[in-house]
């Protein structure tokens, strides 16, 4: 530095921080992320919905500690991306978001993502129950 400089500042040491902080986001979500699962969907669950994905995880050996339950649309802000960012998740499943190529693991940097259909549309047809789990115990 100038030497001009440096005796305005009396000599002071000076530290240069190159971390980005940024504010935790408000959120509001369920489960520990002790497996860093990201459970994403729209509209709220039903009790026998959270039933389902209750018996969907143990089958998998989760929990509801293991994973983050997050209902998109509750949130105020942020989207799918920040999400995963945020909770660095490693796996995320995601009901009732898309309707194209569902049921299929795909796998983009440091994430495995599976799309289903909605919990309330899969708790009806056994089919789409046995596709998820397919998809399931080759995700896990």
């Amino acid at each position: 530095m100038d030497d001009d400089f440096w005796q305005l500042l009396g000599g002071e040491t000076l530290y240069f921080i190159k971390e980005d902080f940024t504010t935790v986001p408000d959120l509001e979500f369920e489960g520990e992320n002790l497996k860093k699962v990201l459970i994403v969907y729209n509209n709220k669950w039903s009790v026998t919905d959270k039933e389902l994905i209750i018996k969907i995880l143990a089958a998998v050996k989760l929990t509801l500690n293991d994973v983050v339950l997050l209902q998109m649309d509750k949130q105020k802000t942020g989207n799918l991306e920040s999400y995963i960012e945020f909770f660095e998740s490693k796996f995320v499943l995601a009901f009732g978001l898309r309707e194209s190529n569902l049921y299929q693991i795909v796998k983009e940097e440091s994430q495995t993502f599976l799309y289903a259909d909605s919990v309330p549309i899969l708790s009806q047809d056994n089919t789409k129950k046995r596709d998820l789990w397919q998809a399931l115990k080759k995700m896990f």
